[in-house]
């Protein structure tokens, strides 16, 4: 790409400008193209974009045709059992990434209760009447299948009504016969409950708790679990948290429901539980250990090992930087030293 912007604008013009993108890895068109933390010169942009575009008129127009990877509302309704299936009423899409694709993928929600997601982004008009799956159903659909049940409809024609697959009818349609039974099943359940309770309550004896011991106990256990993890430097590194020290020593219920009885657990844990950016600056000195051997060390390499989202933070970024600089002067003080032991 740089040698055919050069080859876009000439050198002359480029040096001119002070614009001529170098061959490192951050020159300003590569440092352009990636997630943006840096300042970019304007003048730089609008060279980008012309190389790119042809004009700034031509970027500004293409950028307000593209907009939403689904277009602009309104969307259909895609719930075969509505009236209003396929107008176009639908207001309110959330848009989310794939994780697998990294692709686009748009929820939709009608005022009828249904809604259903799509991957993206559209290529045509008629991508936008395809339903990729279905996240609720909504209360216009299940009346619309009690009715067909009504009726004696079979299973297979109810299918072809409401829009879905043969075994989804026969799911729902279970439901809604055995409904009454349900409700009537709940009922005798919470009689059973009450009477068992109140049985319970009659026989419990007044058994304490030593709460100061038990504390003492499970904060020992907390804290060698924190160094166990800490220490593990062959493994990939995993985010302290209450709920993650919690199933690892077995007292998950404990730290969630009773954390006023243990003072000393939750100060310790205090010193070892990790936000996101502190877990990412131990993701990032994680994977410059493993890297130690590779010179020169790379931004993207090191954010590819250590998982990093593009999304990271400003604190992370710096850890980055002080990595990849530590590794420089590690490199400089090795390289001096073989060079004098061959002097010598």
């Amino acid at each position: 790409m740089e040698e055919q912007l050069v080859l876009f604008y000439g050198k002359g013009l480029l040096d001119l400008l002070e614009s001529n993108p170098s061959v490192t890895d951050y020159s300003w068109l590569a440092l352009s193209t990636r997630t943006p933390r840096w300042a970019i010169h304007p003048l730089r942009q609008l060279l980008l974009i012309g190389f790119l575009y042809g004009s700034f008129r031509a970027f500004h127009e293409r950028s307000n045709d593209e907009g939403s990877p689904f277009g602009n509302g309104p969307w259909p309704c895609l719930n075969k059992a509505a009236d209003h299936y396929k107008d176009f009423i639908i207001t309110q899409c959330i848009i989310t990434r794939c994780s697998d694709s990294g692709r686009p993928v748009g929820t939709f929600m009608c005022s009828c209760g249904f809604s259903y997601s799509r991957r993206g982004p559209d290529q045509s008009e008629d991508d936008k009447f395809y339903r990729g799956r279905i996240k609720s159903f909504g209360s216009v659909w299940v009346d619309r299948l009690q009715r067909c049940i009504q009726e004696g409809m079979s299973y297979r024609s109810s299918a072809g009504i409401l829009g879905v697959d043969t075994n989804t009818v026969i799911k729902y349609a279970n439901g809604a016969v055995m409904h009454r039974e349900i409700i009537s099943i709940q009922k005798k359940t919470k009689k059973v409950r009450a009477s068992l309770r109140s049985s319970a309550t009659k026989n419990k004896t007044n058994n304490r708790v030593d709460w100061e011991k038990r504390d003492l106990e499970i904060s020992w256990m907390a804290e060698e679990a924190c160094k166990s993890i800490l220490s593990d430097i062959n493994s990939k590194p995993i985010r302290i948290s209450i709920a993650m020290i919690g199933k690892r020593i077995g007292k998950l219920s404990w730290l969630e429901k009773h954390q006023q009885r243990l003072p000393i657990t939750l100060r310790i844990l205090s010193n070892y539980v990790e936000s996101v950016s502190q877990f990412q600056m131990r993701r990032v000195r994680w994977a410059a250990e493993r890297m130690a051997g590779e010179w020169p060390l790379k931004r993207w390499k090191l954010e590819k090992m250590a998982g990093l989202r593009p999304d990271y933070s400003q604190a992370v970024s710096d850890e980055i930087d002080r990595c990849i600089g530590q590794s420089i002067i590690s490199f400089n003080f090795t390289s001096s030293e073989v060079i004098t032991s061959w002097q010598h």
